[in-house]
């Protein structure tokens, strides 16, 4: 297997939600304090560390993209992700995160970074699970450190799930016209508690037309609208409770 992002032998796992989020929410997880996760199957399984390959992708890449090239976007989404978490309550009354809190100076380029952990997060999930999607524009947005012109990702909450230590990702929803090989329109959710990604990929203007609160990194400024969003019913394989 070759790495989808380079092209160079693949022999590294990618987690599906980063470690450091599920470090987060679930801190100390052992051998006597596990975690458990859903199958596709509907079952419950144990697990005892978060190192463990059910949470990585099956679609793996190269240990040089896994690490050095991709570092700066994972360390970007980590200090999102983190001020998101310490100040999610204050979030809640405001409808606006000020970026330039999290990232003082270095706004746009962070927040490239932030777009490109996700690029990344949705190409291993396009090769995992065969979906009909042009993968060059995700590894060349990768290699070449620009913005995906196709993906646009939105901030916010979830209501109603206080208390709740949920790490999830969702089942990806698409549009599909029969006359061509590929999709128009994908939609996924990025959930860490009670923070809320969206993650779409648009091909067609009129599918971008219905988001709202979305961003591309060249449309970021120095405070971004945050977001309500409504609990998820559909649970993927891929959550995890205490």
């Amino acid at each position: 297997m070759n790495c989808w992002i380079c092209g160079q032998n693949a022999d590294s796992g990618e987690h599906r939600t980063k470690k450091s989020d599920l470090g987060l929410v679930f801190p100390n997880v052992s051998l006597g304090k596990p975690i458990y996760t859903k199958t596709k199957y509907n079952k419950w399984v144990k697990i005892n560390s978060l190192d463990s390959d059910r949470f990585k992708s099956t679609a793996k890449i190269c240990q040089h993209c896994n690490t050095t090239r991709t570092q700066p976007f994972d360390q970007a989404w980590e200090q999102l992700s983190a001020y998101l978490q310490e100040n999610t309550n204050r979030l809640r009354l405001n409808d606006s995160l000020p970026l330039h809190k999290v990232f003082p100076g270095r706004t746009k380029e962070a927040m490239l970074y932030v777009h490109l952990f996700f690029v990344k997060i949705f190409g291993c999930l396009i090769i995992e699970h065969k979906i009909p999607i042009p993968i060059e524009p995700f590894s060349q947005a990768i290699l070449n450190h620009s913005e995906h012109p196709k993906v646009y990702i939105g901030i916010g909450y979830l209501q109603k799930v206080r208390g709740k230590n949920i790490v999830q990702i969702s089942p990806i929803e698409s549009v599909k016209i029969s006359a061509d090989p590929f999709l128009h329109f994908a939609n996924w959710q990025y959930i860490v508690k009670e923070v809320f990604v969206d993650i779409s990929f648009s091909y067609k203007p009129e599918y971008t037309a219905i988001l709202r609160n979305v961003w591309q990194p060249s449309d970021v400024t120095k405070k971004l609208r945050f977001s309500k969003f409504a609990p998820i019913h559909n649970l993927s394989s891929n959550h995890i409770f205490k």
